[in-house]
This record gives C-alpha cells, structure tokens and sequence, in this order.
C-alpha cells in the first residue's frame, strides 16, 4: 500500500496536467491548401515559356517541435499548365507532383499571427506533352523546396498564406498558396 499511495498521486497529477492543455500545445496539424503557380522550364533540347498561371493543390501534415520549429510532410499536385514552345510555336501541357519532407521555423507577430519559413527536400515527378507528342519531356528526381508564409491561428483552425518555391531541375514552380488547417 505504501508504494500504491505514491503511484496513484503521481498519476492524478500527471492526468490533470494532461487535460490542462492549451492551444499552443497542439502539436499536429493537417491542412489544404490550393494555389497558383507559373512554371518555368529550360532544358538543352527546348525552351519553353508560361503562356498563363495554372492551378495547384496539396495537403500535408505538421509536427510542431517546439514553439519554434516544426516539421512537416506535403503532397503538391499541379494540372495542365500551357506552354508555348518558343522555337516551334507548338502548344505544350505541363504536370506535376511532389512530395516534401521539410522543416519550418516561425515567429509570433502577435498573439495569434505567425511568419514563417520552409525549407525542405523535394522528390517531385513532372511531365511535359506536346500536342504533337513529338517534344515530350519528363523528369523525376529529388531537390529543393523553399516557403514564406503567414499564418493566422484561432481556436483549433489555422488560416494561411505562403509562397513557395520547387526545384525541380529543369523546371521551376513558384506559387501563392492559401492554406486551411485544423490543429490537435
């Protein structure tokens, strides 16, 4: 009984610590979000310049380490961007996806707004069509991937504003993404 009296305090204490949670000790988050990216793309072979913005879309998942820092993994999908080939004056489509592990390190600027920074790796997969299916050109492979973004934090949701930037050899994407999260 002696060692049973320590063990049941210990776990009353524990368990009122543990339902005393605040917001800022939600560690999860996961979210969408959706975009819209230019593409770039230069390789040896063809030159190819945006025609118009396309459409992206991604979810992901965020581990907070600390108030700090966090890490998060996100799947980016982008659809038929048009392309016009400067050298052939044909019409192109471009795709592509990625999936990013990166870390991300933010700042309070008031008590329930945040400014933050990404950085990451990215293993992305993308295609180019010709409509003459003569040109096409495709690359998979890992690089980088960098974002600055404002969030804003209420409650359990977060609302999100970010730019970002994929490497992917021959093609770059930068976008403005909005983003919905929901923490616990």
């Amino acid at each position: 009984m002696k060692l049973f009296t320590p063990f049941l305090l210990s776990l009353l204490v524990s368990t009122n610590v543990v339902a005393k949670k605040t917001d800022s000790d939600k560690n999860h988050t996961i979210f969408l979000g959706a975009g819209l990216s230019g593409i770039e793309t230069d390789s040896s072979s063809e030159t190819h310049s945006l025609d118009d913005m396309d459409f992206s879309s991604q979810f992901g998942y965020r581990f907070k380490y600390n108030e700090n820092f966090a890490f998060d993994v996100r799947f980016i999908e982008s659809q038929s961007s048009e392309f016009e080939n400067v050298r052939e004056r044909a019409r192109s489509f471009a795709e592509f996806s990625s999936i990013i592990v990166s870390a991300q390190a933010k700042t309070a600027i008031s008590k329930n707004n945040f400014v933050y920074a990404n950085l990451g790796l990215n293993n992305y997969s993308w295609e180019i069509v010709a409509q003459d299916q003569a040109n096409d050109l495709d690359s998979s492979g890992v690089s980088s991937f960098a974002a600055l973004g404002w969030k804003y934090q209420f409650s359990r949701i977060e609302l999100g504003v970010e730019y970002q930037w994929l490497d992917m050899s021959e093609l770059t994407s930068k976008s403005f993404a909005f983003n919905l999260g929901y923490r616990f």
